[in-house]
This record gives C-alpha cells, sequence and structure tokens, in this order.
C-alpha cells in the first residue's frame, strides 16, 4: 500500500469481506461516532457534546465493532503497515485491542453476571494484508484470557 493511503481505505478495499460475512446475521458491523470533549477534565469525569456526563475512557474506540441487540460482541483494529514489529501494530494488537475487548466483556457482564463463563468476545487485528482474530473469555469467571490465531 502506498504512503497516501488511509486505515480506512484498507478497511473498504480488502478487508471488505470481513463486513460482510455478517449480512445474513443479526450481528451488524458499524463504524462508531468520534465524540469530541467539550470542556475540561474534571474528577474523572468528561463532558461529552451529548451533554451527558460520562466516565473518563481510558481506551479508544475501534475502527468497526459488531452490535446485536443493543449490544457489542467484537472490534477490529487496523494498521497500514504490514510489519508485526512496528510501533503501531504492537500498540493496537497488545494494548488497544485487548483493552477495548475488556471493556466491552465488562459491559456484557453487567447484563448478564450469570452468564460470565459463556461470554466471547471477538476481535480482528489488520496490519496490513494480514488478518489476526482473537476470542476473549472466562471461563473460570474470575480471570479472562485472550486466545489468538493468526500471524501477529
Amino acid at each position: 500500500m502506498t504512503a497516501n493511503r488511509f486505515e480506512t481505505d484498507l478497511i473498504h478495499r480488502v478487508w471488505e469481506f470481513l463486513e460482510k460475512c455478517f449480512d445474513g446475521f443479526s450481528v451488524k458491523v458499524y463504524r462508531p461516532v468520534k465524540r469530541r470533549a467539550t470542556g475540561r477534565i474534571k474528577d474523572g469525569t468528561l463532558r461529552m457534546q451529548t451533554g451527558k456526563l460520562q466516565e473518563k475512557c481510558l481506551t479508544q474506540k475501534s475502527i468497526l465493532h459488531f452490535r446485536s441487540s443493543g449490544l457489542e460482541y467484537g472490534c477490529v483494529e487496523a494498521g497500514l503497515s504490514s510489519d508485526l514489529n512496528d510501533t503501531k501494530a504492537i500498540n493496537e494488537g497488545r494494548f488497544k485491542l485487548p483493552r477495548t475487548m475488556k471493556d466491552i466483556f465488562n459491559k456484557l457482564v453487567l447484563e448478564s453476571p450469570s452468564a460470565i463463563g459463556e461470554i466471547k468476545v471477538g476481535g480482528f487485528l489488520m496490519t496490513g494484508l494480514q488478518l489476526t482474530a482473537y476470542i476473549l473469555d472466562s471461563p473460570a469467571g474470575k480471570v479472562c484470557r485472550i486466545t489468538k490465531a493468526g500471524p501477529c
């Protein structure tokens, strides 16, 4: 890919099948709307443009999210470089994506605490032309584990 390409171009041109493979299911793929903060961060809260007070978010929005019945079940991160040792690939694959998956997992546990052992959150990391799939779960209900399949 050339230097003037963006991550969204990569998703639209190369990884488009990832969005389309959920077409026949109740799971919908969407791109989160980025919100800008207005005002200052004060006492661990942040006033968003919607006017509601939100807790300070420690993770950023991913490029794609998977949603069904109003709940998120997975996310996608992407980078242009195919170099697995690239700083951005390391940050997104080892920090940002797992943290976002853990946030999604925690929201699902709040919705159904008794099903903590059966909840699984999916994630994909696209680095250039390489795809890595991740699954986050908590089989014993105490500690989360991440299983990955792919080159990263």
